[in-house]
């Protein structure tokens, strides 16, 4: 009787043993003999490779259907350079842009240790889209610095629309608008530690040279920009299935191609882009008054 109840003790034992709960972490499968902790990948069919032979080629053809949509449409522009951007980003710009800045800030500070009632009104910078918009629309700037990636916000009253004021305050007051730098890069310019997306300039007394120089490198960024879009727009001509909602429209490079070839680089230049839903304004550029 007792070995019996030996023997059944252990066939039961044993049975629990062989019983596992995959969802049980703490009592993994046993492995028997020498086993590959993975599993060795099963050889495919030859109907299978058939199939996966047609998957790949179908993939491959959307894929280049795909390409010539949207990947040629941003040559042009995308995430880090908008299409509310009508030069090419140049790091001698970004350079250039800095070295002005730091100095208006040193300008600035200096002004309010000297008498800070006195500052305020004595102001070299304003930094923000609400403020630069605000000191646009009483015409007290005489430059705006952008940053070419700001976020897309195409809803009423974003980010897209307050930038098209500012684009056609500017064509208006013929103010030159420059693109450089990152956000980020502009807040340090700025010795902010936050940030900016635009400063406005209401005085470079104190660093013309290098106010000058960034109007004369933005000049030769924009030429650079409209050949890009004249030799963008001939490869749409020749594919016209291709469109892009961030391209630049075709009659508005043509004429900006036209006037560029006819003007030298202080003379203005206008052009005509989209984002998203709301077109901008042409915009000017002239040499600083």
């Amino acid at each position: 009787v007792v070995g019996c109840c030996e023997s059944g003790t252990g066939t039961v034992a044993h049975a629990q043993k062989n019983l596992i709960n995959p969802l049980d972490s703490t009592a993994p499968q046993v492995r028997r003999g020498k086993e590959r902790e993975v599993p060795k990948a099963k050889k495919p069919s030859a109907l299978k490779k058939i199939i996966l032979k047609e998957r790949e080629e179908k993939k491959k053809a959307r894929d280049i259907t795909e390409e010539t949509a949207q990947t040629r449409a941003k040559q042009l522009h995308g995430k880090r350079f908008r299409d509310y951007c009508d030069q090419i980003l140049d790091k001698r710009v970004d350079e250039v842009v800095i070295e002005l800045l730091q100095k208006l800030v040193f300008f600035q500070d200096r002004q309010y240790h000297k008498d800070p009632q006195k500052a305020k009104a004595k102001r070299r910078i304003v930094l923000g889209l609400r403020e630069v918009t605000k000191h646009l629309k009483v015409e007290k700037l005489k430059c705006v610095i952008v940053t070419p990636n700001l976020e897309s916000i195409s809803s009423a009253g974003g980010i897209d629309e307050m930038l098209q004021k500012i684009r056609h305050m500017c064509f208006e007051q013929e103010v030159p608008i420059v693109f450089a730098l990152t956000r980020k890069g502009l807040g340090k310019a700025v010795n902010k530690k936050v940030p900016v997306s635009i400063v406005g300039i209401f005085n470079y007394d104190g660093a013309k040279e290098q106010f000058d120089h960034v109007i004369d490198l933005t000049h030769e960024a924009r030429s650079a920009y409209v050949k890009l879009v004249a030799e963008f727009e001939s490869e749409s001509k020749r594919d016209p299935d291709v469109t892009s909602s961030g391209s630049v429209s075709r009659k508005t490079s043509e004429s900006s191609s036209r006037k560029t070839s006819s003007q030298s680089d202080s003379d203005v230049m206008t052009t005509s882009f989209s984002v998203g839903a709301a077109e901008f304004v042409p915009m000017a550029t002239a040499t600083p008054p």
